[in-house]
């Protein structure tokens, strides 16, 4: 597939929600075409990379930030779907992960840890290589 298509196709793949994850829960949050050929369940789908040999390392982490930003755009979606009811309003995934990790925050640290750790095992980021 060429570079420009892979990040559309990731959240295609991650967001199908064709079936139930490993608990037999279906992914109420997933707003794709529940395809049956594609992902069941975010917490299912699995990436796979093979690398041949001869790959440049700019075309690597090239499919690499492609794969994070697919990642991104649903944890950020999802950030702002349950983030007002959580008392996070117009924050993103990674708006919420960046005032975490600052010591000036003025906000409830454990609740916004408690909502990013949700996001992070609502669409988690299962990449695998292959040698």
């Amino acid at each position: 597939m060429e570079l420009k298509d892979l990040k559309q196709a990731t959240i295609d793949f991650l967001d199908n929600g064709g079936d139930v994850n490993a608990a037999g829960e279906a992914c109420t949050y997933c707003k794709g075409k529940a395809d049956p050929a594609s992902s069941d369940h975010p917490d299912k789908a699995i990436i796979s990379l093979k690398n041949e040999r001869e790959t440049s390392y700019a075309a690597y982490i090239s499919v690499q930030n492609e794969l994070v930003a697919a990642y991104n755009i649903l944890r950020n979606r999802r950030a702002l779907e349950i983030g007002p009811s959580k008392g996070f309003r117009d924050m993103n995934c990674v708006e919420m992960q960046k005032n975490y990790k600052d010591a000036r925050f003025i906000g409830n640290k454990e609740k916004l840890k408690a909502v990013i750790d949700q996001i992070k095992l609502e669409f988690p980021q299962k990449l695998s290589e292959v040698q």
